[in-house]
């Protein structure tokens, strides 16, 4: 018997749930662990490449230690004698070179679009109806 509980959601915003769970699938292709935290990470650098390391984390609320994790992880250095994804690098501010600054490497833009083309694939498709 089907429940009799409406759906929270209307067909337009389970639509964009699923082009969303499609983009999340596709940025956990990289690694099928990365964490919700690690995927807010990387799509903040992705909009903000450039960012300090301390702006990038300051919306979540982790211990420094597990902030460093996650950078770590998401670079080339990885953590705990693996490899990280290398999905973002950082390098000197020059303008005060104790400062780290991130950006995307090329492996990480290419998921981020991927995955941003899996969330939005059909918008701005017109059938001229």
């Amino acid at each position: 018997m089907p429940s009799q509980i409406p759906s929270a959601l209307g067909p337009v915003e389970r639509a964009q749930a699923g082009s969303l769970c499609a983009a999340i699938y596709t940025l956990r292709a990289a690694s099928p662990k990365l964490s919700s935290e690690e995927l807010v990470v990387l799509l903040t650098i992705a909009l903000h490449p450039g960012m300090p390391q301390v702006k990038v984390a300051e919306g979540l609320d982790l211990t420094n230690g597990t902030k460093m994790r996650i950078f770590n992880n998401l670079s080339e250095q990885g953590e705990g004698g693996k490899a990280g994804l290398n999905l973002i690098r950082s390098y000197l501010n020059p303008s005060d070179r104790r400062e780290k600054l991130w950006e995307l490497t090329h492996a990480g833009s290419v998921l981020v679009r991927a995955a941003l083309r899996e969330a939005f694939k059909g918008e701005g498709e017109h059938d001229g109806s």
